[in-house]
């Protein structure tokens, strides 16, 4: 009997949750579900890896899904792990940006509405995340409105 109430009240919750999602989004174009992909790579390395062609295709996907209704461009953003000199790791994140950017620029989206930046390192995101040292060797891509 509580276990059917707790359905019942967690259902009850899941569609007031969904009402008021649509609801914003029917108001605020810009409201919308955060969707962001990461992309590793190997340590000192920049080229586009082998193997993910698959999420690529997602990405174009939900970006022209997107894109259909909202004024939006695509954040390709760099990091590094602590290996090498801040100048050169920041150089390496720009460059790891840069081949996802022309990886989904292949696959159809246009080249104007993806912005690359390179962060270098980031410490303390293996640490708070609770992930390894080599997860820290990526490129984050997520949607934005355009100019922000």
């Amino acid at each position: 009997m509580i276990r059917s109430m707790l359905l019942k009240m967690v259902a009850a919750l899941a569609l007031v949750f969904s009402s008021a999602v649509a609801f914003a989004q029917s108001t605020n174009p810009y409201v919308t579900a955060f969707q962001e992909w990461v992309v590793f790579f190997d340590s000192g390395k920049s080229a586009f890896p082998a193997g993910k062609e698959g999420m690529v295709k997602e990405i174009v996907q939900a970006y022209k899904t997107r894109a259909s209704t909202q004024t939006i461009e695509v954040l390709v953003v760099g990091y590094a792990d602590t290996v090498g000199n801040p100048e050169s790791n920041k150089k390496l994140t720009i460059a790891r940006a840069a081949s996802v950017k022309q990886a989904l620029v292949a696959a159809g989206i246009p080249a104007n509405r993806v912005r690359v930046e390179g962060m270098g390192v980031d410490p303390g995101y293996a640490a708070q995340n609770n992930l390894s040292y080599e997860s820290t060797r990526r490129v984050v891509v997520s949607f934005v409105p355009v100019g922000q």
